[in-house]
């Protein structure tokens, strides 16, 4: 996995209003509770227990994995 260059990060929120369709804040903290199982966790990084951020190009990735899309 490549390094993690800290300004593709973003909040939960950041994310959820650059997709509000897709990814209403909700959804995607469900998401993020079920990391383990669909994969989301090679997109957080945590800080704490409770703050995270999630890497941009890295849920692009994924978003584009799950859908099945070719990049």
């Amino acid at each position: 996995m490549n390094p993690v260059n800290f300004r593709e990060l973003r909040t939960v929120e950041e994310i959820a209003a650059a997709n509000p369709v897709a990814f209403p804040n909700d959804r995607l903290r469900y998401l993020i509770e079920r990391a383990e199982e669909n994969g989301l966790k090679r997109c957080i990084v945590r800080l704490g227990k409770r703050s995270l951020l999630i890497h941009e190009p890295r849920f692009n990735e994924w978003l584009t994995d799950r859908l099945g899309i070719s990049a």
